[in-house]
């Protein structure tokens, strides 16, 4: 878009229809320019930068809520990772677990293995029977 002006130096940022504004330099003469046979005088251009700085600034307002909202999504993003477990901690805490379990399995077992050799002593069970019970799961005794 160009606008036939002649006399001195100015830039003008021009705002187009898409929102693309872009600079291009133009020549005034005395404080004054002309547009297509039409004086414009420095209040009106005054009057123009007033309403394009309006419109710029309502522009950065809506990007400066955007940039908040964006900000408070990350605060809640950081929250909610600080209170994740990590894969190495969730692994060392399931081997605690699992060496509980054995232990307390062990005590069950020899238990177990106790309550046969009472049964076998008051002749309750046969030697057949004891070698069964003690050669089961999940810790087995071999029997010599």
């Amino acid at each position: 878009m160009k606008f036939p002006l002649r006399g001195g130096q100015a830039e003008c940022a021009l705002l187009t229809s898409g929102s693309v504004w872009y600079t291009q330099r133009y020549t005034y003469p005395h404080h004054v320019m002309q547009l297509n046979d039409h004086d414009v005088t420095n209040q009106e251009i005054l009057e123009a930068m007033n309403q394009f700085a309006t419109t710029v600034q309502g522009n950065f307002t809506k990007i400066d809520e955007r940039f908040e909202g964006i900000e408070s999504n990350i605060k809640d993003m950081k929250r909610t990772m600080t209170t994740l477990v990590t894969m190495d901690y969730l692994d060392e805490k399931l081997a605690d677990l699992r060496g509980d379990m054995v232990v307390l399995t062990r005590k069950e077992d020899s238990k177990l293995r106790e309550l046969v050799n009472i049964l076998r002593e008051k002749n309750l069970l046969n030697d057949q029977d004891v070698k069964r019970l003690i050669t089961m799961e999940p810790f087995p005794q071999l029997m010599v």
